[in-house]
């Protein structure tokens, strides 16, 4: 597996267990869970059971100031489970800031983790001879960048909480990993394509990706370049039927809106016997740079 980030040792305040239902789509045919399958794990048990409760939500949501996710980790493990039995999730939070090369705070971030357990099953009989085994299924994590997205642009950059208690920066200061560092071949890994290539389909985005937030859902974006990733493969003449993506690192840069036209960059490797592609996505022309996401996942060997 490609490096994950370790879950922090925090107060029983901010952690919490809980229980998610899987739709039908979640699970492969083989009983994996699939990545997509993961995120609302964070939504439900991190988000709604943890975070909307804190005095610090509550606080600063009614003058505008949210988290807007900035990265998404996601990895796959054991299995198999069943679309009827709810996977097990142990979730925490914990808030951090980061500092620019002079020192000073230039933005407040909320982490959260979620870790997901099944117990060992098959949608369809036979049933596995471990069956009812608890497993660990997949991690994700999710790292948000407190932001006021409604705000004038001067004002939408947050680099201090405001409680009526006066301004809140988080004691922990965390390291911020480029977005341009999601295109760099993990190590050991081996280029198989010489350099970034323009993936063949054009991507249209409608009302149908969007969300409240008023643009494109973030979980788009994942389905996106394993689907492109998928063609890539084939395009080299690798067998696609068993290809499950089991990791995927996903930076947000800038969002996308409904009636734009984006296109993705692809660059396929192998990692410790895995097919693997690192991506971006952007207009026609787009440099890496200027990119609105990137993307590096691998697919289980």
């Amino acid at each position: 597996m490609l490096s994950f980030p370790e879950a922090p040792t925090v107060p029983s305040s901010q952690r919490a267990t809980g229980s998610v239902g899987m739709r039908y789509e979640d699970i492969a045919q083989d009983g994996a869970l699939k990545v997509l399958g993961m995120p609302h794990a964070i939504g439900m048990v991190c988000f709604r059971d943890l975070w909307q409760h804190t005095e610090i939500n509550q606080q600063t949501r009614p003058r505008g100031v949210v988290s807007i996710l900035s990265r998404l980790i996601m990895e796959g493990s054991g299995g198999p489970i069943s679309v009827r039995n709810a996977v097990e999730v142990d979730g925490r939070y914990r808030l951090t800031h980061t500092r620019d090369a002079q020192g000073a705070v230039d933005r407040v971030l909320l982490n959260m983790h979620a870790e997901l357990y099944g117990p060992v099953s098959t949608t369809h009989d036979p049933q596995p001879v471990n069956a009812g085994t608890r497993v660990h299924v997949g991690r994700v994590y999710a790292e948000h960048v407190f932001t006021r997205p409604f705000g004038p642009p001067e004002q939408r950059k947050v680099l201090a909480i405001e409680l009526a208690s006066g301004p809140f920066v988080p004691e922990v200061q965390a390291s911020f990993r480029s977005a341009l560092s999601t295109l760099d071949l993990p190590e050991g890994g081996t280029w198989i394509e010489p350099s970034l290539a323009r993936d063949e389909a054009p991507l249209v985005f409608g009302i149908t990706h969007t969300d409240s937030n008023q643009h494109v859902n973030s979980l788009v974006y994942p389905q996106l370049f394993e689907d492109a990733a998928l063609r890539r493969a084939f395009a080299l003449n690798r067998d696609t039927s068993k290809l499950l993506v089991d990791h995927i690192d996903i930076a947000f840069r800038k969002p996308c809106f409904a009636g734009e036209r984006m296109w993705l960059w692809l660059r396929s490797f192998e990692h410790q016997g895995k097919l693997g592609a690192v991506g971006y996505l952007g207009p026609e022309g787009c440099e890496p740079a200027k990119a609105h996401c990137m993307c590096r996942l691998t697919f289980r060997s």
